[in-house]
């Protein structure tokens, strides 16, 4: 459960930079997605109404404040540009 956690705090520092990205460039920004390689993290994301433990449910709330569900695809981890770094 520990990796789904460490997804799903890496969605909610996405939602927060992307948000301060956004105040920034205002007048240039006009849309955003935003993009996880767990598919775990997006069925939190998506169904708001889960009973999920509170670590988590704070998360998702955080995310939902910034962002709308239509906004968040998913990809495969191989083609994932974040984990560039970790793939051997």
């Amino acid at each position: 459960m520990i990796q789904p956690r460490a997804e799903l705090y890496a969605a909610f520092v996405n939602t927060h930079s992307g948000e301060v990205v956004r105040h920034a460039l205002s007048n240039f920004h006009r849309i955003h997605l935003k993009i996880t390689d767990s598919q775990i993290v997006l069925y939190w994301i998506c169904k708001n109404g889960l009973i999920l433990k509170q670590w988590v449910r704070n998360r998702v709330f955080e995310v939902h404040k910034f962002t709308t569900i239509s906004v968040w695809r998913v990809c495969k981890s191989a083609h994932m540009i974040a984990d560039i770094g970790i793939r051997r």
